[in-house]
């Protein structure tokens, strides 16, 4: 799910990649996209879940990390991904198959 193939003829080249707007896979209550002091490695597993995309983060650097408030029920995925990171003052990265974030954690 959420995956696509690119194929470029010219070259004859296949190039797997995320879709550009992911769909939710495991359809929940719009509540479970919103969290109030939730740690973030429990957010991005319910992420993962959502989209069937893997979220990779160290969760020894974020185990302490927490959002207070998020309601992020409205947004896409990518758009969920980036308010969390800018909380954390993360960053993220798509890769072939996933979503890499690179994080410090927190104190």
């Amino acid at each position: 799910p959420n995956q696509q193939v690119i194929y470029n003829r010219n070259e004859n080249l296949a190039v797997k990649m995320l879709v550009d707007e992911p769909q939710v896979i495991a359809h929940e209550s719009p509540a479970k996209a919103s969290f109030k002091n939730a740690p973030v490695v429990e957010i991005f597993q319910a992420l993962e879940k959502r989209y069937g995309i893997r979220i990779q983060y160290d969760a020894n650097a974020l185990s302490a990390c927490t959002l207070t408030y998020a309601d992020i029920t409205e947004e896409g995925l990518y758009e969920q991904i980036e308010i969390i990171c800018n909380a954390l003052g993360a960053r993220y990265k798509r890769s072939e198959f996933s979503i890499l974030i690179e994080a410090e954690g927190c104190k």
